[in-house]
């Protein structure tokens, strides 16, 4: 009964927090372990901590030899001297204070855990569940105690518990502005508590505050009763660290270092989490090149992976390895992002058809973006160009492909200092496979321009092109060269002349004459001048330009002349003579044809022959021309002589079947000069006052004077 009394009263000194009355019965009570769990439960919850200092004190806990001569009779009676209000408590009939005891004791003991308190330790940690129970948005509020508490009063096991449980929940509750009690924390299941840690770190922007989530939550939430060994496999995931954003990136960076930090030692774990590392990355390396300060990134990202083993393999792609992430790497650090590891891995094993399609995408995708085409070619040649190893990602991909891709794209970008730089570095002078690149696009942007003048930028191109083969592909050209020289010569000089030679499918011409056109005369190049002296009205007196430009055709089109240069001049100058006459100028035709005349002379009969099978016709014209211009549409007298002549020497050599015809002509010639009074001739040129030019009047007049004398 005595005993019932006691804990009675030690129920009241705690409800009240009567710390002075309630030491006085630390060891009177049937056991340390009643003693702490009253004030445990009964002392008021929001009472001061440290109004409970007294507990942490050993010389409390035990009896001194003073308190062993005092009885517990003795005790109460003192209690009672001290406040009599305690007196009706104790007098009460024995099954009142029996029956009190024990509903108080069973309330005690519910509030607790069915383990005895063994000392401060084990009471301080109930203290604090169940004052949380009232006050959860403090789980601290009892850190006066364990941190004022003598050393050796509370062992590393009781700090781990608050590192662990306490004071990230402390830490997340302010963060978040959610309470959690601590009880309820404890029971949580590992992937609830990770979820809620995560809640809104992602609009985390400053680095201090999510190192503080990741050291004062995230990690020693994990380092609790072990959670890593289960949790790394649950928590460090490719689903929770996406990588698609910054903050996801620095969490995952920093919460790697923090584990990183404190696995060392334990080589398992370590690999463990390496092998993570290398999974995140390899799924999500999507998403963090889309990241800004990517470079910065993969160098970090680079360094962490040097530190790795070379034979951790990826969870899901067992082919691949550390070793292959490293060498990845290099090529995203050194050149470019365009891929994925996931993409790049795909990339090896396909075929070389497949390799070189992505090979050209990259580098047409880079050498458009970059503003330093020289930086990412050196970046080329430390990785996939580097020739003396082996290319790690397009390993079907023969060198010279890839050379042969770089040169055709830049042919397309009309970068032509990088080719020759290729050409130069990797000493493709002369390839044949680069020549015929070089010149298949010659001839594309030749075809593509719109005029053949030198500063037409297709035709610029296509001298640039020209120039890369002068220098490094002379003797694969060989006399191609020239030619393709010639033909660029010729296209700029045709540009200058009012010119139609584009053909359309009903045989009829375009407005606009693209130097191109010039390909579709190969077999009748005399037409080129025909349009020539057609739209250029003056151009018939100019035969050196025009033999110029038809031997520039010629030789640009690779038109044998062999054996045909006099048999090209004559058709030259026939064509001269028709236009001569066009232009109503019989001086010119005249001179014309008589060097005509002269040449097939000079080169035999059988030249004379092929003048008048081919050009009579011409020959006849000149016989029969007359000028509008003429007094009374009649033929001067000279100009009479001088075409009896010329149908004199046509009846020589023209074909059988057209004799009559030029007989004909020249008779009439002959019956009109018969008529004419040769002494008081109005229709002579020297009575008419000379419509012609001086010079060529002279000429005439001596040729008339000669050929009337004779005659």
């Amino acid at each position: 009964m005595l005993e019932e009394q006691l804990y009675l009263l030690a129920c009241v000194f705690a409800s009240k927090a009567d710390s002075h009355n309630i030491r006085k019965l630390a060891t009177r009570l049937g056991s340390k372990s009643d003693y702490l769990k009253i004030i445990c439960v009964l002392w008021p919850e929001l009472d001061d901590p440290r109004n409970l200092s007294f507990l942490c004190k050993q010389q409390l806990v035990e009896r001194n030899a003073e308190e062993e001569e005092i009885s517990k009779e003795d005790v109460v009676i003192k209690l009672l001297e001290g406040d009599n209000r305690l007196i009706p408590l104790i007098e009460m009939d024995n099954a009142t204070i029996s029956a009190r005891y024990r509903e108080l004791k069973e309330f005690v003991t519910n509030k607790v855990s069915s383990k005895p308190l063994e000392g401060f330790e084990d009471w301080l940690r109930e203290r604090i569940l169940i004052c949380n129970e009232v006050l959860p948005e403090s789980p601290l509020y009892y850190s006066k105690l364990w941190e004022t508490a003598e050393t050796g009063v509370l062992s590393s096991k009781f700090f781990e518990w608050v590192d662990g449980i306490i004071k990230p929940l402390d830490h997340l509750d302010k963060r978040l502005h959610i309470i959690f009690k601590i009880n309820e924390w404890k029971e949580m299941h590992d992937d609830d508590l990770f979820n809620i840690i995560f809640d809104g770190i992602e609009s985390v922007q400053d680095d201090n505050e999510l190192m503080e989530i990741i050291e004062h939550e995230l990690i020693p939430t994990l380092f609790y009763g072990r959670k890593w060994e289960t949790s790394i496999s649950e928590f460090f995931n490719k689903q929770q660290f996406s990588l698609k954003s910054n903050t996801n990136y620095k969490l995952f960076l920093k919460t790697y270092f923090s584990l990183e930090e404190r696995l060392k030692g334990n080589n398992e774990a370590m690999r463990n989490l390496q092998s993570k590392i290398v999974d995140i990355l390899f799924n999500n390396s999507e998403n963090l090149f889309n990241l800004s300060s990517l470079q910065h990134k993969l160098n970090e990202l680079r360094d962490i992976l040097r530190r790795f083993p070379d034979d951790i393999a990826i969870e899901d792609e067992k082919n691949v390895t550390v070793l292959e992430m490293k060498q990845f790497m290099e090529f995203f650090t050194n050149c470019s992002t365009k891929y994925s590891f996931q993409e790049i891995f795909a990339i090896t094993q396909e075929e070389e058809s497949a390799q070189l399609a992505h090979f050209t995408s990259l580098c047409h995708e880079e050498f458009d973006k970059t503003s330093e085409i020289p930086s990412f070619l050196q970046s080329m040649y430390e990785t996939v160009l580097k020739a003396e190893s082996d290319d790690k990602i397009f390993t079907r991909i023969s060198m010279d492909d890839k050379i042969y891709s770089i040169v055709e794209i830049f042919l397309q970008m009309n970068e032509f200092n990088y080719i020759e730089m290729v050409i130069t570095r990797f000493h493709y002078d002369e390839d044949a496979q680069v020549y015929k690149l070089l010149v298949k696009f010659f001839w594309h942007f030749f075809n593509n321009a719109s005029n053949g003048l030198r500063k037409e930028p297709e035709i610029r191109k296509s001298s640039q092109t020209l120039q890369i083969i002068q220098r490094h592909m002379a003797q694969q050209a060989g006399a191609n060269l020239t030619r393709m020289e010639v033909l660029l010569e010729l296209a700029d000089k045709l540009s200058h002349y009012s010119i139609n030679l584009n053909k359309t499918h009903g045989g009829t011409r375009d407005a606009a004459f693209k130097p191109s056109n010039i390909l579709e005369y190969k077999d009748c190049p005399l037409d080129i001048i025909s349009n020539l002296l057609e739209l250029n009205p003056r151009l018939y007196k100019d035969l050196p330009t025009t033999r110029g430009l038809l031997s520039g055709i010629y030789e640009s089109l690779s038109i044998s002349d062999e054996g045909q240069a006099v048999k090209i001049e004559v058709d030259l100058m026939i064509l001269h003579i028709d236009y001569a006459l066009v232009n109503l100028d019989f001086d010119v035709a005249y001179e014309m044809g008589e060097r005509v005349f002269e040449l097939c002379r000079e080169h035999g009969q059988q030249m004379m022959k092929a003048l008048g099978d081919e050009h009579w016709l011409t020959l006849y014209q000149m016989g029969k021309f007359i000028d509008p211009n003429w007094v009374d549409n009649e033929i001067p007298t000279e100009i009479i002589i001088l075409q009896m002549g010329i149908l004199g020497k046509l009846l020589e050599i023209c074909p059988l079947e057209e004799v009559e015809i030029v007989t004909s002509q020249w008779s009439t010639l002959e019956l009109e000069l018969s008529a004419r009074d040769l002494v008081r001739d109005k229709y002579a040129l020297e009575a008419q006052g000379g419509n012609k030019s001086s010079s060529s009047v002279g000429g005439f007049a001596r040729e008339i004077f000669h050929n009337v004398t004779s005659f």
